[in-house]
């Protein structure tokens, strides 16, 4: 079963809690620009789930539906992905302070405004592999132009597959801080239930 991801846009407020959380991205890419390799690491580790907590609380309400739930994790994952990302990107020019953060914020925007666009089809697959979602595709695809101001030591094709690799383990970060929720999504999306829907909408299809 397939789902049509239209993204939550109640709280969608770049001068209020979303602008919390670019502060935070920005300020854990600042800590790793400044640390060795380990304490990098160990620092942007310590960042990623309080990032991720604040974006699932930017449409934490009962009331939303399936779609925007699993919206709301991808993006979730995202935001863990860049900030891994942002922190070890290997830059000749290090973004810092207003130009970083709005470095951050132009990234987390340009999700938003392709999944008003376009609203995205999510099946099972896509909770495994990120690259299977096409907003997602789309922003390792323009990592390298985002990146270009700050003069990368890493070639385009490099910059790109180390997003996407970024963007797998986002996607474990995510499954790790909320399992439940996961394991509920998953079960929607491939569970008895959905795998009937799917035979009826195949045979409904093939009577048209």
């Amino acid at each position: 079963m397939s789902v049509t991801v239209r993204p939550d846009t109640a709280k969608r407020d770049y001068s209020g809690a979303i602008a919390d959380l670019v502060k935070a991205i920005a300020a854990a890419g600042m800590t790793a620009f400044t640390a060795d390799t380990i304490t990098a690491g160990q620092a942007i580790a310590a960042a990623v789930p309080r990032l991720i907590d604040m974006t699932l609380a930017l449409t934490k309400r009962k009331d939303i539906p399936l779609g925007a739930t699993v919206w709301t994790l991808i993006r979730a994952a995202y935001v863990a992905s860049l900030t891994r990302f942002l922190g070890n990107a290997e830059l000749a020019r290090r973004p810092k302070g207003k130009e970083l953060e709005t470095l951050v914020a132009s990234l987390l925007q340009r999700i938003d405004i392709l999944a008003d666009q376009s609203p995205q089809v999510i099946s099972a697959d896509c909770l495994q592999s990120p690259l299977k979602i096409a907003v997602l595709r789309d922003a390792a695809s323009q990592i390298p132009h985002e990146l270009k101001p700050f003069n990368p030591k890493m070639s385009p094709t490099e910059l790109r597959k180390k997003f996407e690799s970024n963007l797998f383990e986002g996607l474990a970060d995510v499954r790790d801080r909320q399992p439940d929720e996961f394991r509920k999504l998953e079960d929607s999306l491939s569970g008895p239930l959905s795998l009937e829907i799917d035979r009826r909408k195949a045979k409904v299809r093939h009577h048209e």
